[in-house]
């Protein structure tokens, strides 16, 4: 991942992902700000600890922060679909369960929207049946 300072104006919506994706797999979550706007706003399945809506880049920031508190995770793209202004990403999200140690594989689907080159909105959606690892037990009443 190049510096913010470095940013590739040039790059393709699809070159900017598939760069988000290797700094990310790389432990580098200093992603360039120059990819993002202000405004962004993230979507995660709500049926997960840390889903729900984000805002702003303190607020992916948080999402994020909040997602390693549960688990430990990677993404393994397997296809890639570029529609313009949305890039729509297929994979499996795989990693382990911090509090349990239970593994995971997870189908996932990640939709990054795109606005004069910038990142407006990216929403993640897992597949319900393959993420009940994700449950945390019922607190007793």
């Amino acid at each position: 991942m190049t510096p913010e300072s470095q940013v590739d104006s040039n790059a393709s919506n699809l070159d900017i992902v598939r760069c988000i994706y290797d700094a990310y797999e790389e432990g580098d979550l200093r992603m360039p700000a120059d990819y993002f706007s202000d405004e962004i706003e993230g979507y995660v399945s709500d049926f997960v600890p840390w889903g729900g809506k984000h805002f702003g880049r303190a607020g992916i920031r948080d999402g994020l922060r909040i997602l390693r508190q549960y688990i430990e995770t990677a993404f393994e793209p397997s296809e890639f679909i570029d529609c313009g202004d949305y890039i729509v990403t297929v994979g499996q999200t795989t990693g382990f369960v911090h509090k349990t140690g239970a593994t995971f594989s997870v189908r996932t689907v990640h939709v990054w929207r795109f606005v004069g080159g910038k990142i407006v909105r990216f929403e993640n959606y897992l597949d319900r049946a393959q993420s009940r690892v994700f449950e945390m037990p019922a607190r007793a009443g």
